[in-house]
């Protein structure tokens, strides 16, 4: 798995009502999971682990269970972990 996955977040920032779209690409299948955390390292959603295709998936992320504020989005496989901040208003 390559180190840069072009990892996107949209809307960025957010409202709590919407939800976030996470776009990544990848250059062959992996088993990835993907975490929102706070900013103090606590787990506040995990998406369990699977196996994702090579080239671009998009997710969706329910915003509505996250209270506003700073976030950190970690997608991470047994590769390098690949992390973007996401803000909600």
């Amino acid at each position: 798995m390559k180190e840069d996955m072009d990892l996107r977040l949209w809307p960025n920032p957010a409202s709590a009502s919407s939800e976030v779209s996470l776009a990544f690409n990848l250059d062959e299948p992996a088993c990835l999971q993907v975490s929102i955390l706070t900013t103090e390292g606590r787990t506040i959603l995990d998406i369990a682990p699977q196996r994702y295709p090579a080239g671009q998936t998009v997710l969706t992320l329910p915003a509505d269970r996250l209270a506003p504020g700073l976030y950190l989005v970690l997608l991470q496989g047994n590769g390098p972990q690949n992390i973007t901040r996401l803000v909600i208003n």
